[in-house]
């Protein structure tokens, strides 16, 4: 074990008694890993849902110009589609801090590994 510890440290660049610790509260970082990344995939899709609720402002007040679309559609159209982007990118930000005060140790490992 004490051998596979060094190589692994090794690998990452990092101490082996930094690596010892890790391995030590395994179980606390297992559940932090899965709350960081169920928060992040749900912080996704509130990202992706803004993006399309944007997207669908921005056609709708283009197309609001052209004669064929009635105009009270319109502007409902846009009105909520901007509260719902506005609402979804409010969520997702709110969701990332969420995420990095409930997942401190992950944080701190994904700064020092992508350095």
């Amino acid at each position: 074990m004490d051998k596979l510890l060094e190589q692994a440290a090794k690998a990452l660049k990092i101490p082996v008694d930094v690596m010892e610790q890790a391995v030590n509260h395994y179980p606390e970082l297992r559940q932090q890993f899965v709350i960081y990344k169920a928060l992040t995939y749900v912080e996704n899709t509130f990202d992706i849902i803004g993006l399309v609720a944007t997207i669908v402002f921005v056609c709708a007040w283009f197309n609001g110009h052209d004669i064929d679309v009635d105009e009270k559609t319109n502007k409902k159209t846009r009105r909520l589609s901007i509260i719902i982007a506005a609402a979804a990118i409010t969520i997702a930000t709110i969701i990332h801090v969420v995420t990095v005060v409930a997942t401190p140790d992950i944080q701190v490992i994904m700064e020092v590994i992508n350095k």
